[in-house]
C-alpha cells in the first residue's frame, strides 16, 4: 500500500516544478532503512496545474491523480497531467510506497 499527499507550489514555472518533482524522487527513492529495517520504497507524481481561478480545484487534483497513476505505469517517477499548461500554481500528488522486508 501507499500514502498520499499533496504538495501546493505557488507561482512557479515548469522547470522549476520539474526540478522539485526530481528532488522529491530522488530522496524518497534513496530511504533504504527503517528503524533497521530494510525497505524498498517508491513514488509515483502527478502533477497539475491550476491556471486560473476559475478552475475547480477538485478537478485539478483530479488530474494529479490521473498523471500520478500514468507515472506509476510509465515508471517515470512523474508525470504532468495532459491539459497541463505552464500556470502559476501547482498541485503535486505523490503517493509513497513502502514494502518492509526482514521484519
Amino acid at each position: 500500500g501507499g500514502d498520499e499527499f499533496t504538495i501546493v507550489l505557488d507561482c512557479v514555472d515548469r522547470p522549476t516544478i520539474e526540478r522539485v518533482a526530481g528532488h522529491l524522487v530522488e530522496a524518497i527513492c534513496s530511504i533504504d532503512m527503517i528503524g533497521g529495517h530494510e525497505i524498498d520504497c517508491g513514488t509515483s507524481i502527478g502533477i497539475a496545474i491550476y491556471a486560473t481561478k476559475d478552475q475547480d480545484l477538485h478537478q485539478v487534483v483530479k488530474q494529479a491523480d490521473e498523471a500520478m497513476y500514468e507515472a506509476k505505469r510509465s515508471g517515470s517517477g512523474f508525470q504532468f497531467a495532459s491539459q497541463t499548461p505552464v500556470s502559476p500554481a501547482i498541485s503535486i500528488n505523490a503517493p509513497v510506497q513502502n514494502t518492509t522486508q526482514n521484519v
